[in-house]
């Protein structure tokens, strides 16, 4: 079982303490994870991706779930790569160049 975790911080960059709170809060999930990804609509932050992938391995390495993020860059460009998707939750009218 994946679990995702869906944060809209576009005023804030999400911090390692941010990571640990939805961390620990995974943990009581009444079902037991195999994964669990943080989607954030912020920019690409190295500083957290290193973090996540730290915290990644050392869960790993005790045999709890797993730790991902994904930003919200690679959260679009994903969506571009099917148009069907794309088209159902992104309206004609304010498609943009920078979209495409």
């Amino acid at each position: 079982i994946i679990g995702i975790q869906c944060k809209d911080y576009i005023k804030r960059q999400i911090t390692q303490q941010n990571v640990a709170e939805i961390v620990a809060l995974a943990e009581t999930f009444p079902v037991s994870l195999s994964q669990l990804i943080i989607a954030v609509a912020n920019n690409t932050d190295a500083k957290i991706q290193e973090y996540v992938s730290a915290v990644n391995q050392n869960r790993r390495q005790n045999e709890k779930f797993g730790v991902g993020i994904i930003f919200w860059e690679s959260i679009i460009s994903k969506i571009k790569e099917n148009q069907n998707i794309f088209y159902k939750y992104y309206s004609r009218p304010f498609f943009h160049n920078d979209i495409l």
